[in-house]
Formats: structure tokens, C-alpha cells, sequence
């Protein structure tokens, strides 16, 4: 019953034959119960993916190890490709190895990473360009400084890295700062 009802997929497999999948592998990959009992589960994998994961799997199956985490993109049946999280666990049980993977949808994740990182990309590229002195600070410390503040302050933005708020703005304008 509960790995019918986590939000995970499930599929077990013994000695590389698939035994269970849940009903969330099933929505995950868009394969019905009876496709997915006939197929090899690797066989889901986005090209682009396979040769990289096959040589985790093998890695894996050497060394034994108590889990392993993969990151990959996978083909639905109707084509569509999603980004997963596998974590794979293997036990050798006598003559039978079980292989428990857990798959999870993290698609949304991915593309939400890749919109920030436009995001930052075009915010550095407009910081960088604009003819203004622009300094970020977080917790007292320069986390950003444009090609204007060296000019301005004539410090590199090594230099700056490495200095305060406090080191660069006098006492006064600080004190006063801190008043208002």
C-alpha cells in the first residue's frame, strides 16, 4: 500500500527483470502497467543520457554501494522528455539481486534552475554594461561589483572581494547611514 501511494516511482527489479512498478512510474513515463513489466527500464533514458547513465550502472554494479543518486532526462512514450532523479539501491540476496529504483519527477525544478540562471546571466550582462558604479553587499561583504567600481574606487574586484562595506565607506557616511 505505501508504494502504491508515494509520490515516487517504484520499480523493482530481480535479477534485472522488473517485478513491481508502481502507479506513479506508470504517470512518469506515460507506459501502461503491461508495457512497462515487458520493457528494459533503461530503454526510457534520453539518448543524449544513455551512454553516461550505462556507465554509472556498470560503475555501480562493481563497487556494490548501498544507493545511487543519477540525474537524467528521460523520453515518456508519448515523447515528451522530463528530468528525473533516480536513486538506485541494490541487494544480493543468494543467487537473486534486487534492484530497488525510486524515480522522481523533477522537471519543474530544472526549468525553474535554467530561467534563474538567464535571469542572472542578463542581470550580470546589464550590470557590466551600464556606466554607473553598481555594488552588491550581502551581510557587510561585496558580492558583486561592476567594472565602474574599479574604475571609481580604483580597488580590482579581487580587491573588493575581499574588503567590507565598512573598509571602503568612511565612518561618518556609515554612522549617518545607520540614523536614518
Amino acid at each position: 500500500m505505501m508504494a502504491e501511494n508515494i509520490h515516487d516511482g517504484l520499480i523493482i527489479m530481480e535479477n534485472d527483470k522488473i517485478v513491481f512498478v508502481n502507479r506513479r512510474i506508470a504517470e512518469i513515463t506515460g507506459y501502461s502497467f503491461e508495457e512497462l513489466w515487458k520493457m528494459d527500464p533503461f530503454s526510457i533514458i534520453d539518448p543524449e543520457d544513455q551512454q553516461a547513465i550505462a556507465s554509472l550502472i556498470r560503475k555501480m554494479e562493481r563497487k556494490d554501494p548501498l544507493l545511487t543518486e543519477l540525474r537524467m532526462w528521460i523520453l515518456r512514450k508519448d515523447g515528451q522528455r522530463r528530468y528525473t532523479s533516480a536513486r538506485i539501491s541494490a541487494v544480493q540476496h543468494a543467487d537473486t539481486r534486487y534492484a530497488f529504483i525510486i524515480l522522481t519527477d523533477i522537471t519543474e525544478l530544472k526549468v525553474n534552475e535554467a530561467a534563474l540562471k538567464e535571469s542572472e546571466q542578463r542581470f550580470r550582462m546589464m550590470a557590466e554594461n551600464i556606466q554607473d558604479g553598481l555594488i552588491i553587499v550581502e551581510n557587510g561583504k561585496f558580492v558583486f561589483a561592476n567594472h565602474r567600481i574599479e574604475d571609481i574606487t580604483g580597488y580590482s574586484k579581487e580587491e573588493l572581494s575581499w574588503m567590507k562595506s565598512a573598509d571602503l565607506v568612511s565612518r561618518k557616511i556609515m554612522k549617518r547611514s545607520r540614523e536614518s
